[in-house]
């Protein structure tokens, strides 16, 4: 059955595996899959907003670099089920606070430019920004290249 994955697992449930790379080390380590009950008692119904932020950041950073990917392989049809998967999921949790409802649109720049070929250096430097975003690290450019929304803009 075609669809979202989130919607064959159960609400209360949730499934994770870890990977990570020991420094100097050439290999990932992977742990198991782990997975765990979730108590609808204790789970609040609304994330905070500075909540919101952080999940929206590590989402969209996570999309874009999977579409990069994919458009760097020429994938189309990949990223446009991507985006039928998860477009709404992520409109629907930014929409939930008025300060988070603007970036439901930035999600449509990325969308439309990740579905027509890229210029490689774009698809590059955008990639690398999205990794730095998710990592919560320094982005380290000399001049501020916008959001990461905006990366996805026309060509120079």
């Amino acid at each position: 059955m075609a669809g979202s994955r989130l919607a064959t697992r159960p609400a209360n449930e949730l499934r994770g595996t870890l990977s990570w790379r020991w420094p100097g080390a050439r290999a990932r380590t992977r742990g198991p899959t782990v997975t765990i009950a979730l108590d609808p008692a204790t789970v609040a119904a609304e994330p905070t907003l500075p909540d919101a932020r952080e999940v929206l950041e590590a989402w969209q950073a996570g999309l874009v670099r999977q579409v990069t990917d994919w458009n760097r392989d020429g994938d189309y049809e990949r990223i446009a089920a991507l985006w039928r998967e998860q477009r709404s999921e992520f409109v629907a949790y930014a929409a939930l606070h008025a300060e988070t409802a603007a970036v439901a649109a930035t999600i449509a720049a990325v969308q439309d430019a990740a579905e027509r070929p890229m210029h490689e250096r774009t698809r590059k430097s955008t990639r690398d920004m999205a990794y730095k975003i998710a990592r919560k690290e320094d982005l380290g450019y000399q001049r501020r290249r916008g959001s990461l929304a905006e990366q996805f803009g026309e060509p120079e």
